[in-house]
């Protein structure tokens, strides 16, 4: 085919105003750029994975290819829901030139329940059946429980070994208010408590919210904090 008849290929304007911009960095400024861009995203997934007692530490991969400038980077969680520990993805908003993605490994770690014994099914927790180990968290099963008073007054499903963390597929509450039990309700506001009986209209286990029926005939709802017992915060 004559060379005046092929069909010329365009790279499109703002691919080729991006590389041109790429190519007028000098060095020092794409390696500053570069570190801004890692220091934002550390910055992002050291505050999702801050808590008491953890240690957090974020390692970000640098990208598999030579990316175009990216002014004022600002980092996102393209899934806010996913669990911090492990390898994530980040994406990274820059003013101008669209999104980008990067990886990074955020690793914590932090003292986690575990069992003093072996526990058998059907064993509601308490704090003497816990004790704490320190490690980190990412080598957990994805539904392990993190925090003791989570665990505290559920019951097992399954047999659990000697020093076995706490899967939450395995823990159900265990009821402390019966539907159709009489129940007595407590309002807070700050110093101030006042209390009035009823009809529960559901069953209930520690810290689930359910319905009650006031002596007036009030449909309320409030959370279980005892047997019997609920409370409503104002």
């Amino acid at each position: 085919m004559p060379c005046h008849r092929r069909a010329v290929l365009r790279p499109p304007r703002c691919l080729l105003t991006s590389l041109i911009a790429l190519l007028a960095l000098p060095p020092v400024a794409q390696a500053a750029e570069a570190e801004l861009v890692e220091a934002r995203v550390r910055e992002l997934l050291s505050r999702e994975a801050a808590g008491p007692g953890r240690q957090v530490d974020v390692a970000v991969h640098p990208a598999s290819a030579q990316l175009p400038p990216c002014a004022d980077p600002q980092p996102f969680l393209p899934h806010p829901k996913l669990r911090v520990p492990g390898r994530v993805a980040v994406g990274v908003r820059c003013e101008g030139a669209g999104s980008r993605y990067l990886q990074a490994t955020v690793t914590i770690s932090a003292d986690y329940p575990v069992t003093r014994r072996a526990l058998a099914a059907g064993e509601v927790l308490s704090a003497e059946m816990l004790e704490l180990r320190h490690g980190d968290l990412g080598r957990l099963p994805r539904n392990a429980v993190l925090a003791t008073e989570q665990a505290i007054g559920s019951e097992l499903s399954r047999a659990l070994p000697m020093g076995s963390p706490l899967p939450g597929n395995a823990l159900r509450s265990v009821p402390l208010v019966a539907r159709g039990a009489r129940v007595r309700v407590e309002a807070r506001a700050g110093s101030f408590v006042a209390s009035r009986d009823g009809t529960a209209l559901d069953n209930g286990g520690l810290g689930e919210e359910i319905r009650i029926r006031s002596e007036g005939g009030e449909i309320l709802r409030a959370r279980v904090s005892g047997r019997n017992l609920l409370s409503v915060d104002f």
